[in-house]
């Protein structure tokens, strides 16, 4: 996971990566395999997937179905709330691009997260 953020945002990304581990093991090793931790552990493997591809390009489509894929997570395991609001940081703080660009692909994926979450949302 550390080289996933290497690859994503460098050395100081990876050392909060494996931070982030050290402190919450259950990100990485389940004492158990069962349904919703089954898919929860495929989304997360899609989501660095994408999040590594994405970090280079600057699809809308592309963000937009990554937050959707962010909003199953966060529906499968409540961890995966904050994976949402922490990837747009990211995404928000990098240079590469303008700041309107920036703010275009924080809102592609914000959208999709949203509507993926939405009816969790409303009834709760």
């Amino acid at each position: 996971m550390a080289w996933i953020g290497y690859k994503i945002g460098g050395r100081s990304l990876a050392l909060l990566t494996g931070i982030l581990i050290a402190v919450n093991t259950e990100l990485i090793s389940y004492s158990r395999m069962m349904l919703p931790k089954t898919i929860f552990s495929f989304l997360l493997s899609l989501i660095a997937l994408a999040s590594m591809y994405l970090i280079s390009h600057r699809n809308n489509i592309q963000f937009f179905l990554t937050g959707v894929l962010l909003g199953l997570a966060a529906l499968c395991r409540p961890v995966a709330i904050s994976w949402g609001i922490l990837l747009a940081a990211i995404l928000l703080v990098q240079k590469k691009y303008r700041l309107r660009v920036r703010l275009n692909v924080v809102l592609a994926l914000s959208i999709g997260y949203l509507l993926t979450m939405a009816p969790w949302l409303i009834r709760n």
